[in-house]
């Protein structure tokens, strides 16, 4: 429990409720991003309180009380249960015995031929987002290649012959990483790439603790962080609330 508690204050940011441009200007309408520990009925009606007119809660919490459908206002119109896997510096690295090339770049830095090439990479992804499955396929396409510009992120990739394979989107919060996206181009599934770039990033990037959020029913994604050594830390509870 005392390691579990030690990652959540390393990950969790404290309970907090503000307004998410990002989130409303791809929506184009008013989202509010609420983060608690612990959610129930009395903490939700303040966090209410806290808005005016139409809008929505995007609510991530480790937990919350059935109190909460006993409101009438709210509607809750999604639920879904996320992992948050950890991988501990000190763990043991499988060692890189490829032909491959790592280095580290701000996208922006990359000529066209390579954008194209990481945009390849991301629209796997992106394809396999519930917004692009539930139809919001422009939506979709605006959130993803605003993740592959935001200069927030950093960015690692794996080359052979100047040609970029995989990608990984990742930011650094003190002294530990969060991995945002990570994937392969189309082109070079299933040849190991995957657990080279993920086992090569873990050995030369510095960090105390590497943290990457997963869906509790994206199993591959899971069976391969589980492969390369990560561990579940804690999973949280993600949903929206129409107010």
């Amino acid at each position: 429990m005392k390691q579990k508690n030690k990652h959540i204050q390393n990950f969790w940011k404290k309970d907090s409720i503000i307004y998410s441009e990002f989130d409303s200007k791809i929506f184009k309408k008013k989202i509010f991003s609420v983060t608690c520990k612990s959610l129930n009925k009395n903490i939700l009606s303040k966090y209410i309180q806290k808005v005016e007119g139409n809008c929505f809660l995007n609510v991530k919490t480790l937990n919350f009380t059935n109190q909460i459908y006993s409101l009438k206002k709210p509607k809750i119109n999604l639920e879904d249960l996320k992992f948050v896997f950890c991988f501990e510096k000190k763990n043991k690295i499988k060692k890189n015995t490829s032909n491959l090339n790592f280095s580290t770049c701000k996208i922006n830095k990359l000529d066209e031929r390579d954008k194209l090439r990481v945009w390849q990479i991301i629209s796997e992804i992106k394809n396999q987002s519930r917004f692009f499955k539930s139809g919001l396929k422009k939506e979709a396409t605006k959130i993803y290649k605003a993740w592959m510009m935001n200069e927030k992120f950093k960015n690692f990739f794996v080359t052979q012959k100047n040609i970029i394979l995989g990608h990984i989107q990742y930011l650094e919060r003190n002294k530990n990483v969060i991995i945002n996206l990570i994937g392969i181009h189309p082109k070079y599934f299933n040849r190991g790439i995957g657990s080279i770039m993920i086992n090569k990033f873990l050995e030369i990037i510095p960090f105390e603790y590497c943290y990457i959020i997963t869906k509790y029913d994206n199993y591959r994604v899971n069976n391969f962080l589980q492969k390369n050594k990560f561990d579940v830390a804690f999973p949280f509870i993600q949903f929206q609330i129409r107010i």
